[in-house]
């Protein structure tokens, strides 16, 4: 038997809306009701995935936090993750009008009406502001390059310089020393003979 048909038969997908429904140990899975499994989100685009982590398992835990959030926490959990990512936004200088007890209500709402379209769903942000600092926190983070190419000779000019004095100023204190030593033992000579 072939592979694909084999997968298809063993996890057959039934798609509805933007979800998408997997059939999974024989039995169709419902989230009100099932427990085992989640329903997977087909929009499960990572904005910014994390380094060293695949994004398969990235997206997976994504959808079961979703899952969590919308079906077995309850109401408070989703509002205080859109409480976080709206006090993110405001860290961070983005624009937005998010209201997290009106997009919680929304999500509600959308989730317990047989996903009946809403007239607006309140999450608005500025996304290109979001992604220009997504950027930079990642280049700081996983790319630093603490010296700017433009400056590179410069500074390694004044670190050399200043190495090269204190290295000659170091030089010319030994010096002194050890002929003031010198001559203190050479005085300390003359005097006992």
């Amino acid at each position: 038997m072939n592979p694909r048909n084999l997968q298809k038969e063993l996890f057959p997908k039934k798609a509805i809306g933007d979800s998408t429904e997997i059939i999974f140990k024989g039995s169709e899975v419902d989230p009100e009701y099932d427990e085992d499994i989640c329903i997977f989100l087909e929009n499960k685009i990572l904005y910014s995935p994390v380094h060293n982590v695949s994004q398969t398992t990235q997206q997976y835990q994504n959808a079961v936090t979703r899952y969590k959030l919308l079906y077995k926490y309850d109401q408070d959990s989703l509002l205080h993750s859109f409480q976080r990512l709206d006090t993110l936004f405001k860290k961070y200088n983005i624009e937005s009008q998010i209201v997290p007890k009106d997009l919680s209500h929304d999500v509600f709402y959308f989730r317990d009406h047989s996903r009946e379209p809403l007239n607006e769903i309140r999450n608005t942000f500025d996304r290109a502001r979001l992604r220009e600092t997504v950027n930079t926190l990642e280049r700081l983070f996983y790319k630093p390059n603490y010296l700017h190419p433009s400056i590179q000779i410069i500074f390694m000019v004044v670190v050399l310089s200043v190495w090269i004095a204190l290295f000659l100023l170091y030089l010319i204190w030994n010096y002194i020393k050890t002929r003031n030593h010198r001559l203190s033992t050479e005085n300390k000579a003359k005097t006992t003979i």
